[in-house]
């Protein structure tokens, strides 16, 4: 009996963003699909783009900004704990201020598009029943150019 740790879903609201809208969340669902119970374990998300925003997670455990390059994207870990068969958790994700930048542009959607990716069990710590069906992303394509 082993555990099977999939992305289940990554909802970033709005869902079909417009150039000047204020970002919402993004909200991530990690589920042990399979029938074991998965151990605590690494689980990672990503922004790629060359607008992406940084993000805080208050309910996340051990959040840490692991990688961050301007234009580019970054990439946050955080632990979550073990998930018994069939359960769930989920984590919401918030814009965070940025100190250095002060511009009307600021907690908005700027034109481009943004790759949001998310690992569950990135370090392959868990042994699962399925390893290749940990990853899911998603594509966001804002409509217009900021400003708008």
């Amino acid at each position: 009996m082993l555990p099977d740790l999939i992305v289940e879903s990554i909802l970033v609201s709005p869902p079909i963003p417009k150039a000047g809208d204020t970002i919402g969340s993004i909200v991530v669902t990690i589920k042990n699909q399979g029938n074991g119970l998965a151990i605590s374990n690494i689980t990672a998300i990503s922004c790629s783009g060359k607008n992406c925003f940084p993000i805080n997670c208050p309910s996340c455990l051990h959040f840490t900004l692991e990688k961050s390059t301007p234009g580019i994207g970054w990439t946050y870990t955080w632990m979550v704990t073990s998930l018994p068969p069939g359960s769930s958790m989920e984590f919401t994700f918030n814009p965070a201020p940025t100190l250095s930048v002060k511009s009307s542009s600021q907690g908005k959607w700027q034109g481009d598009q943004y790759i949001f990716a998310c690992t569950a069990d990135r370090d392959k710590t868990v042994t699962e029943s399925n390893e290749e069906n940990n990853s899911k992303k998603v594509v966001i394509k804002v409509l217009g150019k900021w400003p708008g």
